[in-house]
């Protein structure tokens, strides 16, 4: 395998055939290359044109790299920063262990046994201070429970390890 990427270092290729001629990189403009010294203007797309199997509308697709002009034309758009860490989940860190298999779902003490043990009493504060549902809760005035967020409360239970406990067992 031979390591690619544009000088920006924005686009990079792992591959053992080479990248092709005409690739370059939609933020810098160059191509992609193995080290510093090896850059060089990108060869320009040789566009032929086809026609789509279902509709017959034409568009047009570069010889060499395969890939459609809408596609190598687009305007480059610089992606958004990754969203700053969630506080719950460092304060899940924090715990000794998690309660269920899911480490976000948290029931309410009354309701699961695993969920009461003391270790657990900085996230049940979290919730409250915060307005956060309990899983399984559906408060409309609260902010939506963090394991609910990413599936459905009755996908959740659906592991036996992430419904409530009355009891524990040892």
């Amino acid at each position: 395998m031979q390591y690619y990427r544009c000088k920006c270092g924005k686009m990079t290729a792992w591959t053992t055939m080479g990248v092709h001629a005409c690739t370059k990189c939609p933020k810098c403009g160059s191509d992609l290359a193995q080290g510093p010294e090896s850059h060089s203007e990108p060869e320009p797309h040789e566009y032929v044109t086809k026609y789509d199997v279902n509709t017959g509308v034409p568009y047009e697709i570069c010889q060499t790299c395969h890939r459609r002009r809408l596609e190598l034309e687009k305007p480059y758009v610089e992606e958004p920063p990754p969203p700053p860490p969630d506080p719950y989940l460092e304060l899940v860190k924090t715990c000794d262990g998690i309660a269920h298999c899911d480490a976000l779902v948290l029931h309410r003490k009354e309701n699961c046994a695993f969920c009461a043990m003391p270790k657990f009493e900085v996230l049940h504060v979290y919730r409250q201070q915060n307005g956060i549902n309990y899983t399984g809760e559906s408060d409309p005035t609260k902010k939506p429970c963090p394991a609910e967020a990413f599936r459905y409360a009755h996908t959740i239970n659906r592991w036996h390890g992430n419904r409530p406990h009355k009891e524990t067992t040892t």
